[in-house]
């Protein structure tokens, strides 16, 4: 029998590096150096060894500066942006730890990461190894054969394609993928391909003809005249969009192959990862490498059954003991910290300072029988628990310390991800804990406890801050009893009629259609509007229009740009048209409907109560709050909400003018106060102060100048914003701004003594005491002191709305629940709140949320809440 043939592995290190950073989110250790790529790259290395164990590995890298390709076409990959700062800097900290994870790193001026991957394949196929070449670059399936896969990775796992595959996906053998590029192109890299031929009609036309070149030398006799005349006026960019597809499979690095051995990892390794502060990998890799932990870990012990008082950790299965037996010990009237796991089954830790409880329970009413009896439990974070109670119909936990939230108010510029951030934070030393983002999804019961012990630890000291930075009644009064609010919302989300969706999707796709047409006449020749290279071309040096800012890639064509043109050339007005449905169609018309749930066909968003510095909630998966309303065709996205029975309709509740009522509130302008007082049309009166024109003469234009500078001051616009604002010159925007202050004196007052406190404090705060530190405002750099002077500004007026919409949000909720309403809070957009009302209720309903909304909070300056119903959000909004 016949010993297997050894495997090269070779990884594409900057698709892996890109990947890494954006699906992780920020991530840094405590001297701030960015480690969110560094993080995702080591893992995916990690499961290349755990799924393939190769005996050679490589990561191959791009070099900086230009490629051969480069030369070949000028605008080669010249659509894509620079790659973000933090990632800039975790590149070279990414090939710095591939070679003490005993992985080889290759890489050579003017060739790609996939020439290497080529030339690596070319050899190992030669060898006789088994390769497997871990990327998912259309352009490297050329190099699948016998010997040769590719391993594209996806979260649900990866998939490995042989020649099988390539023809299943893309219709065509490995040995015509370059033949299908030179015909459909590659959007990812810029190669332009034949304009109309998409994947499927290449795809048909090399099966019937065979190759690119067979089907170049038949464009004359093909019948569809649109395709015929592309391929006969199209042949040579075709021709180079194969050579540029074509892999270099003969790349001259000067490394002996043979020594490309996979290596065990090296100590160094473990201290690179103690100064990223990867504690569960420094663990995990210390074990391996024999270096020694940074610091003494708890040591716990593990029984099965009931907890015994000389051990440090009990594990108790519920399905077979009482809640007693697993609280014994546990004084539940103290502080406890908690951890639930949701899996298979769920894992409760519960812990009281070295004694902890690990609870494997069978279902959500024994973790609610669990955790009801304890008095004030601290969670890192709870909404997750709230949810599953929620589902299964259990009562939601009151009082919860949610670290992850307090700490929020305690340091809003950068909330701590993980237990371990938030001890750092509060000057803890905790034992070691997997960090956050690691697979979680079957620890050890020691680990388990570990968490619900270093949450007592980090409560405790939490609970001081909050005491002593005056937060305790923002976090008790508010943040924490809006954790299961949130929570029912999530659990609810709302319906969504797709089939509208999928009509506005054909006729965004139509209008994009006829607008590319046109962009195309106006421009005089054939050229792909996606392209921003092809694009600035067309209009700097085809039309002859000014050019604006330079990039790395040439001239932009960025919509401040395009802005800018529109008066010179129509084309720029299409281009920027064409654009907008771009992102109408890519963001809400095609990737909401693939969010539905199945079983509900409702969208569930998460809420965010830790994400914005300003105390404003935030929705993902999807984002809610940003689904347009402004477009003619964006606004009509909101038809596909509706109510999910017949009869029930949308209640849309909105503040009017909140932030200028609240500025009212602080300044005490008696011009201010008055107009609201009186239910005045607010940026009338500003127009007619400013202007000197009694309100009555107060014309359009004069109104929408005023608004303008009535949000413009609450945001700190300079003379510059509103020169571009108003097509104005420098000195007229001065006086503008001037004429303002002049008007209402008790606002520049105001603004001053904001700037003026925070200097002194080094924070700002709103009217329930939410706190904001500001330190950039003391900085002697003049920009970052002028951007801290802004937010100094804006954070009473913002924070205070986010604290009065949240207060609103509470009582709202606290109605429904007592009255047990069949209506629903699904919503918070900002300052509106967006119901599911029940037919039954329309009749009491939205006097009731008007008059919570209203006197949520008493200020100086009454407070006015408009409201909409009907039969969509659509409707309820018009």
């Amino acid at each position: 029998m016949s010993s297997p043939r050894k495997k090269l592995v070779v990884l594409d290190g900057m698709a892996y590096a890109y990947r890494s950073f954006y699906a992780i989110g920020e991530m840094s250790n405590s001297k701030g150096v960015p480690t969110n790529a560094i993080y995702g790259f080591v893992n995916a290395l990690r499961r290349a060894e755990k799924t393939f164990h190769p005996d050679y590995a490589v990561v191959a890298f791009d070099s900086p500066g230009g490629t051969f390709r480069d030369e070949m076409l000028g605008d080669y990959k010249g659509h894509r942006d620079a790659p973000p700062e933090d990632l800039i800097r975790q590149f070279p900290l990414i090939e710095e730890i591939v070679p003490l994870m005993g992985w080889h790193l290759l890489k050579l001026a003017r060739y790609e990461a996939d020439d290497i991957m080529a030339t690596l394949a070319t050899w190992g196929e030669k060898k006789g190894l088994d390769v497997v070449l871990m990327s998912s670059d259309k352009d490297l399936l050329q190099l699948v054969g016998e010997k040769v896969h590719v391993y594209r990775e996806n979260p649900m796992g990866g998939s490995l394609y042989g020649a099988k595959e390539v023809v299943a996906r893309y219709g065509v053998p490995p040995d015509r993928i370059t033949d299908l590029l030179g015909l459909m192109g590659d959007a990812a890299d810029n190669i332009p391909g034949v304009p109309g031929i998409g994947e499927k009609t290449a795809a048909k036309l090399l099966g019937e003809y065979g190759s690119l070149e067979k089907v170049l030398k038949a464009a004359p006799k093909i019948t569809q005249a649109k395709l015929s005349s592309n391929l006969i006026e199209f042949a040579e960019q075709a021709r180079l969009s194969h050579k540029l597809a074509k892999l270099e499979m003969a790349v001259p690095l000067k490394h002996d192959f043979n020594s490309l051995e996979k290596g065990e990892p090296v100590p160094a390794l473990v201290e690179k990862f103690h100064e990223y502060e990867f504690r569960a990998l420094a663990k995990d890799y210390g074990a391996k490498v024999g270096a020694p932990p940074p610091q003494a870990t708890v040591k716990t012990e593990t029984t099965k059954g009931v907890h015994a008082k000389k051990t440090a950790l009990a594990v108790v299965d519920l399905k077979k003991s009482a809640i007693a037996a697993a609280l014994k010990d546990l004084d539940p009237k103290k502080l406890t910290g908690i951890h639930v796991l949701v899996g298979e089954n769920i894992s409760v830790a519960l812990a009281q300072g070295a004694k902890a409880v690990v609870a494997s329970v069978s279902g959500w009413k024994q973790v609610s029988e669990l955790l009801g009896k304890l008095d004030r439990p601290i969670f890192f974070e709870s909404k997750a628990t709230q949810c599953g109670l929620i589902k299964d119909g259990q009562a939601t936990l009151e009082g919860v310390l949610d670290i992850s939230v307090a700490m929020y108010l305690v340091q809003s510029s950068r909330p701590p991800r993980d237990l371990n951030e938030a001890g750092s934070a509060l000057g803890l030393k905790l034992p070691d804990l997997p960090q956050a983002g690691q697979d979680l999804f079957e620890p050890p019961a020691e680990d388990l406890a570990s968490f619900a012990r270093a949450a007592v630890e980090v409560g405790q000291a939490l609970q001081a801050r909050l005491k002593t930075d005056d937060l305790e009644s923002l976090y008790w009064e508010l943040e924490s009893p809006l954790i299961p609010v949130l929570a029912r919302m999530e659990v609810a989300g709302i319906r969504l009629d797709v089939e509208v969706l999928h009509e506005l999707e054909r006729e965004s796709q139509r209008l994009m259609k006829k607008l590319e047409t046109k962009a195309i006449k106006l421009a005089g020749r054939e050229f792909n509007i996606n392209s921003p290279g092809q694009l600035a071309k067309v209009l700097f040096e085809d039309l002859g229009l000014p050019s604006q800012k330079k990039t790395k890639s040439g001239f932009s064509t960025d919509n401040e740009v395009l802005e800018k043109l529109a008066p010179l050339h129509e084309l720029p007005s299409v281009a920027l048209e064409y654009r907008t449905l771009a992102k109408l169609s890519g963001t809400y018309l095609q990737a909401l409907p693939r969010l539905v749930d199945p079983k509900d066909h409702r969208l569930h968003s998460t809420w965010n109560q830790n994400v914005a510095a300003t105390g404003r909630l935030s929705s993902t998966d999807p984002n809610l709050q940003n689904i347009p309303i402004r477009t003619g065709l964006g606004a009509t996205i909101r038809k596909a909400f509706v109510p999910d029975k017949k009869g029930d309709l949308i209640l849309s509740a909105d503040y009017s003018q909140i932030e200028l009522r609240i500025l009212a509130h602080y300044c005490q302008d008696a011009v201010l106060l008055k107009a609201f007082k009186d239910g005045l049309d607010i940026h009338t009166q500003t127009a007619s102060t400013i202007f000197g024109v009694r309100p009555e003469k107060v014309d359009a234009e004069m109104r929408r100048k005023a608004k303008v500078i009535n949000f413009g001051v609450l945001y700190g616009m300079g003379p510059f914003r509103i020169s571009r604002e108003f097509h104005v010159s420098m000195g007229e925007a001065k006086d503008f701004i001037a004429q303002y202050f002049a008007g209402f004196p008790k606002v520049a007052a105001f603004l001053e003594q904001c700037k003026e406190d925070t200097r002194k404090l080094g924070y700002g705060s709103t009217l329930m005491g939410r706190r904001r530190y500001i330190p950039e405002i003391n900085s002697a750099n003049r920009v970052l002191r002028e951007s801290g002077e802004r937010t100094a500004m804006n954070l009473p007026i913002q924070g205070s709305a986010a604290d009065l919409i949240k207060k609103a949000m509470l009582d709202v909720d606290q109605m429904l629940q007592k009255k047990k309403a069949r209506s629903r809070m699904l919503l918070q957009v900002h300052d509106e709140l967006v119901f599911e009302m029940a037919a039954e209720e329309k009749s009491w309903l939205p006097g009731q949320v008007v008059h919570l909304m209203e006197n949520a909070m008493k200020l100086k300056a009454p407070l006015k809440v408009e409201c909409g119903q009907g039969k969509t959000w659509f409707e309820a909004k018009a």
